[in-house]
């Protein structure tokens, strides 16, 4: 039996912990950590798309339009994808800063509650995000791209969180 400590997250932490120190000490390519982290965050997210709230009204206008059905999968501009706020960086400095600043399991499942923080997003919608996101790795690409939402955001509402398939702990 699992205990707290021992919950997904708490291992996935424990997990990016690891794969920190090692991209630290030179053992393994800092892009091929990240690799594995994003990879987790994307699978978190699998198959849920209709229950990711805050919601833009555009994915909402497609929820609706195609109702009962579910919106078309991916390769339609009217399908639904899970956004992080937050990205994770790309490489380079941003990414081994990431990788030193990040140094404990507690530090780590701070990090990634923030980056698997999701909305949810037309295909459309979110190549137009992508367009800004850059320059701006949080809930501010959002306004920039233009982008509404039916509900509330937890940026607009502090201390709200984007809701989650999985409850994390703590």
């Amino acid at each position: 039996m699992a205990t707290t400590r021992d919950s997904k997250d708490v291992r996935w932490a424990k997990l990016a912990n690891v794969l920190a120190e090692a991209a630290r000490a030179g053992r393994v390519d800092p892009q091929d950590a990240r690799t594995v982290l994003v990879h987790e965050l994307r699978v978190r997210q699998n198959n849920a798309k209709l229950q990711i709230r805050p919601r833009s009204t555009g994915a909402q206008a497609s929820i609706d339009r195609y109702a009962p059905d579910p919106p078309p999968p991916n390769g339609s501009p009217d399908s639904l994808h899970a956004d992080h706020v937050y990205c994770f960086p790309h490489a380079g400095p941003r990414l081994t800063e990431f990788f030193s600043r990040v140094t404990t399991v507690d530090a780590w499942l701070h990090e990634l509650r923030q980056l698997d923080q999701v909305v949810c997003l037309t295909a459309a919608e979110n190549e137009t995000v992508r367009r800004v996101e850059k320059d701006l790795p949080g809930p501010e690409k959002y306004d920039r791209a233009g982008i509404v939402f039916v509900d509330p955001t937890p940026w607009d509402h502090p201390g709200g969180t984007p809701s989650r398939i999985e409850p994390l702990p703590g």
